[in-house]
């Protein structure tokens, strides 16, 4: 089996939008706006531009280094997603539900939509396939899988734990 990774995504009004967007194929994650005339902060730039374009973008927040520094390491792991790799995003559809994604290419960076977005963030993104959607009390291996969500406080993390790699793999086949 390929790697197995949870991925969080910090949503607390854009859920629906970003829902309909796994719905057509694309899995997305913040930290990742580009206002008009400003900086990408494409992970695949490297961390220096990365930095340069959050302050670019964000210039009042008052983020701590360490703290942009963390969510650059996060979402450069995504660069690191290959084809076939799983995805399980906790609280979605909606909350004590999870989704269990397949991943069908590389990670890319939406520059330009060509119209106007709904939302200017979100624009890292992964496609893939839906292969299930689980409710975190639905059997043993649901229960086993939605522990996991708190033992990491990282948004996006490759799965280690052999018992809910063991997991997925039952409710997945």
């Amino acid at each position: 089996m390929n790697n197995i990774y949870v991925f969080k995504i910090g949503y607390i009004n854009d859920r629906d939008y970003l829902l309909k967007e796994i719905e057509n194929g694309r899995l997305r994650q913040g930290w990742g706006a580009m206002f008009p005339g400003k900086k990408p902060m494409a992970v695949f730039y490297g961390k220096f531009k990365f930095v340069q374009a959050w302050k670019d973008n964000w210039p009042l927040d008052e983020t701590a280094p360490k703290t942009i520094n963390d969510i650059f390491s996060q979402l450069l792991i995504m660069t690191d997603f290959k084809e076939g790799d799983i995805l399980i995003v906790p609280n979605m559809p909606e909350n004590n539900n999870f989704k269990i994604l397949k991943v069908v290419d590389s990670y890319c960076f939406e520059h330009n939509t060509g119209k106007e977005k709904e939302i200017d963030d979100y624009r890292h993104i992964v496609p893939v396939n839906e292969i299930t959607t689980v409710s975190f009390d639905y059997d043993s291996n649901s229960r086993i899988i939605s522990k996991e969500f708190s033992s990491n406080e990282n948004n996006i993390y490759k799965v280690d734990s052999e018992e809910v790699i063991d997991a997925v793999k039952n409710l997945i086949g």
